[in-house]
């Protein structure tokens, strides 16, 4: 059995309450299976829980909850009503909002019936990972005192969600990667306004010839760039927040979390604005207040070829060098245009090499990832592990598992939980010891 899946009438739109009427059960199997419908009314008080939105579409939804009145019955029983269909069920989605199976369909599953899991919490310093270490390891003691084995400890960092390590990572590569970004486009603002700048420099020698000042110029260059910033804004935010929405339930099904709400926090929305607004001014303050600093004699002389060029070390190094290597006029003129604007040269130069180091970035985690996941998998080299409640004859084991025509090694192997005992006395978490046969041919170290 792979899944539950119970269809609702089009016309109800809420799953909420007792006593709904549902007008197909579906029983979805493994490929080969069949497929099984029915007609079912929830009894009074069923606990239904939803597991998963995605199926609202198709007014659908995945259920995974069970009745814990109503005797365990196998799931080809179908006309016994729902709550025993259901009661059978919660072995099969690891959930938080689902309740474990009652301790009667744990046997029914081939279980052990009883309890076999402690959680504590602690009474102060919850937030204090050592002292609840220190607690754990002495409820561990009392434990083991009283002869029942702990097999495992697990300490989870305080305040912090199970996936945290995770999360954390790809929040450092994807800010990583909207730094290079937002550096990549602030040096694209300076070189578009640098262009326009050099197109634009005999009208800016007009205007102070007429009167214009300096600072009157420049503030109207920033007012322009102001304007773009806020266009952008207006284009930014719509696809920016549909952006976010797509990765958020990308990643929220991969990490199993039902994501509450979508909307964006004020100091995200505020973020965004500010960069709107501050990052193209900030980049084209340079490039403006160096256009607009020229005198009415240079802009009127101003023929957009640079008008400095061969007067320094690195110019005369080109033009001594082309002439000493022997280089064709089209290629010293081409390499002294290329060195004419050395301060365009150098912006231009930088966005490239961005451009460059994000898909280097990009390209070079992702083949850093898949390779690191093959290692993995490839240092076991078996396919299926069998682990038993208590020691057999390994011989006798080897010989059962060989005997199939589809298995080609087999191999015994023993496991021990450890910890280490630290210099103050304390213990670390559990580990597990792997002991494999010393000529092992399944490990690939």
């Amino acid at each position: 059995l792979a899944a539950l899946l119970l269809r609702q009438r089009p016309q109800k739109a809420v799953l909420a309450g007792v006593g709904l009427a549902f007008v197909g059960l579906v029983l979805l199997s493994v490929p080969g299976g069949a497929t099984t419908t029915a007609e079912l009314l929830p009894a009074p008080g069923d606990a239904l829980v939803a597991l998963s939105g995605f199926f609202w579409a198709l007014y659908a939804v995945l259920l995974a909850r069970y009745s814990p009145r109503t005797a365990v019955l196998p799931f080809a029983a179908l006309h016994v009503g729902l709550a025993a269909l259901l009661s059978g069920l919660g072995w099969l989605a690891f959930e938080p909002l689902v309740l474990p199976q009652a301790e009667d369909t744990a046997v029914w599953l081939g279980e052990q019936p009883g309890f076999r899991e402690v959680r504590i919490q602690v009474a102060e310093n919850e937030l204090d990972s050592d002292h609840i270490t220190r607690v754990t390891n002495l409820v561990q003691d009392k434990i083991e005192a009283s002869g029942s084995p702990v097999l495992l400890t697990l300490v989870p960092p305080p305040g912090q969600h199970p996936l945290n390590y995770v999360i954390q990572a790809m929040a450092i590569i994807l800010g990583s990667l909207g730094f290079l970004a937002l550096l990549l486009s602030g040096f694209l603002v300076v070189n578009t306004i640098s262009s326009l700048m050099a197109q634009q420099t005999r009208q800016i020698g007009m205007m102070k010839a007429i009167g214009a000042r300096t600072q009157a110029i420049a503030g109207m260059y920033i007012v322009t760039v102001l304007v773009f910033g806020v266009l952008t804004l207006f284009i930014a935010l719509p696809l920016g927040a549909w952006g976010a929405y797509q990765l958020t339930a990308v990643l929220a099904d991969f990490f199993n979390i039902n994501v509450q709400s979508y909307a964006i926090p004020p100091q995200t929305l505020a973020l965004e604005i500010g960069v709107a607004l501050l990052v193209p001014i900030v980049a084209s303050l340079f490039p403006i207040w160096s256009g607009t600093r020229i005198t009415v004699r240079e802009a009127m002389n101003d023929y957009g070829v640079g008008s400095h060029y061969g007067r320094g070390w690195f110019d005369q190094l080109l033009v001594n060098g082309g002439a000493k290597l022997r280089l064709s006029r089209p290629m010293l003129l081409s390499l002294r245009n290329t060195f004419r604007r050395k301060k365009r040269l150098f912006f231009t130069l930088v966005v490239l090499v961005l451009s460059g180091t994000i898909f280097m970035s990009v390209s070079s985690l992702q083949a850093s990832l898949l390779n690191t996941v093959d290692q993995m998998l490839d240092y076991f080299a078996y396919d299926v592990a069998f682990q038993f409640e208590r020691p057999y004859r390994i011989e006798r084991l080897i010989r059962t598992a060989v005997d199939h025509p589809d298995v080609t090694a087999v191999e015994a192997w023993s496991f021990y939980n450890a910890r280490l005992v630290h210099d103050d006395g304390t213990h670390s978490g559990n580990m597990i010891m792997f002991a494999p046969p010393p000529e092992t041919q399944l490990v690939n170290p």
